[in-house]
């Protein structure tokens, strides 16, 4: 459910097909724009408006507003929860593919234990960023 004040008197829906189904198929789409990220095929909006006619009688079934959730992720599809090779005093973590916020207090402890420089209360070893030893860093960037 979204908020009242967001978008007063309309209901979200999600496409059936979306991130959910694209995380079963390992199939996470291609590279977007933000700036055009909410242009959308018509056959998404045509099956959503289908659900909608079929299920919600009376209602409007094409969109109000088409939203895309944007989120990032890795190559092998796990997260990275590390330090930055040359700067151990910097802890960072990416590429939850927008599921992060369900282990947000567990990571929250773990970014908090390196910060304090204790060991983390869970093996992060396969969280780290060195499992992409095929990726080159540009160094100027470091």
């Amino acid at each position: 459910m979204i908020p009242e004040f967001e978008y007063p008197n309309l209901v979200k829906m999600s496409y059936p097909g979306s991130k959910l189904c694209k995380a079963e198929l390992r199939a996470y789409g291609h590279p977007v724009d933000a700036d055009s990220r909410d242009v959308h095929a018509g056959h998404e909006t045509s099956l959503l408006s289908e659900v909608i006619k079929n299920r919600f009688t009376g209602l409007n079934t094409e969109p109000s507003i088409i939203e895309t959730c944007m989120y990032s992720t890795t190559p092998d599809l796990r997260c990275i929860i590390d330090r930055h090779p040359r700067h151990r005093n910097i802890v960072f973590t990416a590429g939850f593919s927008g599921s992060g916020f369900k282990i947000a207090p567990v990571i929250g402890k773990i970014i908090m234990q390196l910060c304090h420089n204790e060991r983390p209360d869970h093996n992060i070893e396969a969280f780290s960023m060195r499992r992409f030893t095929n990726v080159t860093v540009d160094k100027a960037a470091l």
